[in-house]
């Protein structure tokens, strides 16, 4: 965080936000698409498995479910906690590649953007 603030001083905000959020989507990427490929099926194969857990099985085919984990990985991605947790979270929603491209670029951008205009305002 330190050092985007720092480059966000002598850049600008908005270039720094920018292309630190395109990088950060790209390392996004890769742990998404282990976390939706391979993690999500085996938790969906051992909830099948389970007869006491098929009602948490059904929690996770629910349309609410969907919409709870697009907005908790995304304030995950856009705070300075880890965005593993954050991509973890949107791998179990099963969410398509594209939309997840978009979500992780704007929740990254907005952090980034965010920590940029914080430096500023510390720096005076």
């Amino acid at each position: 965080m330190v050092a985007l603030g720092e480059i966000s001083l002598g850049q600008g905000i908005l270039i720094t936000a920018a292309i630190g959020a395109a990088g950060s989507v790209a390392g996004d990427l890769i742990i998404f698409r282990f976390m939706r490929d391979r993690f999500a099926a085996d938790i969906s194969e051992l909830l099948a498995h389970r007869h006491p857990l098929r009602r948490a099985h059904a929690l996770f085919r629910h349309r609410m479910f969907r919409w709870f984990t697009f907005l908790a990985g995304g304030l995950v991605l856009a705070s300075p906690l880890p965005d593993e947790f954050g991509i973890s979270i949107l791998g179990l929603s099963k969410m398509s590649i594209k939309y997840f491209i978009m979500l992780s670029y704007t929740f990254n951008f907005l952090g980034i953007l965010a920590i940029g205009f914080l430096a500023k305002a510390l720096t005076g």
